[in-house]
């Protein structure tokens, strides 16, 4: 109990400062004091409890089939707010295990004379596709530090930005990104396009021989069209350039179909950054007056038949306690294992 009470009091003491550091920021940067231009601002805290049951089945006649069993408490705080004309976000993800708090998200953004402006740490990534954007240079599903400077126009937007990787990572052997993109695109009535250059500074595994591809500079385009009859269509596609005149290319062309019961049907093949094609479907419950939520998954790995499907399922006509079910089943290169695991879900929000 002891134990409890001091992790507890830990996150706290990590959390809060942070917070108010934020809060006095924004308010410096409106030229204001604090107290008199607080517009709104919003707090939620989401604690997830997680069981799994794990199912594996190693190659080999003779292999011993594992059964792994699972739990995981996470304590989730968000916390927003406006002041002027700067906007603020923090997110922080708690493992009540380890007691141990991370910053998943800090930011800050803002008018800046003509432009938008958003720095501190998230996920950067833009995206053509449903579950993968070739024209991004870093990691996907990561949050990276970084600023972004926005030129809108009337018929063209002018972005450009810079991001590297947690210190944390760094100093645990990972390997470090730093990323920085200009983007040019142009939003249209029913459909839009982005040209991307960027250039991607790899170091540590990589430097030691991985692959031997350490730096490399990214030429990329995307286009996108809503026909306005439930289908919409998105295609992408990016080169890289390593030194030594070694090249390697990224691709996907996709489609989505919103029939008009609100299911959502996506279709996409693409090839990514370590050269595999894989080809997506995804069926989702896409109608926002139902009280449940659900996904059925299909990703095939062309290069070694390897396949990732997932059943999930919520219920969210709850507004304060979130169950879920997910069901994944894994296929190893060629058939020779088969992974299943079962997740049972429960988030509290307060």
């Amino acid at each position: 109990m002891k134990k409890t009470t001091e992790g507890i009091k830990g996150l706290v003491k990590k959390v809060l400062p942070v917070i108010g550091t934020l809060f006095i920021l924004a308010g410096i940067l409106n030229g204001s004091p604090v107290t008199g231009k607080v517009k709104a601002y919003h707090f939620n805290m989401d604690l997830v409890n997680e069981y799994s049951f794990r199912h594996v089945t190693p190659p080999g006649p003779v292999a011993r089939k594992d059964t792994i069993t699972e739990a995981a408490t996470e304590i989730q705080l968000d916390f927003s707010g406006l002041v002027g004309n700067y906007q603020y976000s923090l997110g922080v993800k708690g493992d009540w295990q380890k007691f141990r708090a991370d910053f998943e998200e800090i930011t800050i953004s803002g008018f800046a004379g003509p432009g938008v402006f958003e720095a501190g740490k998230r996920d950067w990534r833009w995206g053509e596709g449903f579950s993968y954007s070739p024209t991004y240079p870093l990691k996907a599903d990561r949050n990276y530090w970084g600023g972004e400077f926005n030129l809108p126009g009337l018929r063209y937007n002018l972005s450009f930005g810079s991001a590297v990787v947690d210190g944390n990572e760094i100093a645990n052997g990972k390997d470090i990104n730093t990323g920085s993109w200009i983007r040019v695109g142009s939003l249209m009535n029913q459909s839009d396009y982005k040209v991307v250059m960027s250039y991607l500074k790899k170091d540590n595994e990589t430097r030691e021989g991985s692959n031997g591809q350490v730096d490399n500079i990214n030429l990329g385009g995307s286009y996108s069209r809503d026909f306005l009859n439930g289908f919409a269509l998105q295609v992408g596609a990016n080169l890289s350039c390593y030194p030594g005149d070694t090249v390697s290319y990224q691709y996907l062309v996709g489609g989505k179909y919103t029939l008009p019961s609100g299911h959502i049907l996506v279709g996409e093949v693409y090839r990514d950054r370590s050269g595999h094609d894989q080809i997506l479907i995804n069926f989702i419950n896409g109608d926002l007056m139902s009280d449940w939520q659900w996904q059925i998954r299909d990703v095939v790995n062309w290069s070694d038949y390897g396949e990732i499907r997932t059943l999930s399922l919520d219920y969210i006509g709850d507004d304060n306690i979130t169950p879920g079910l997910e069901i994944n089943n894994y296929q190893g290169s060629y058939g020779v294992y088969h992974d299943w695991k079962l997740t049972f879900r429960v988030k509290i929000s307060i």
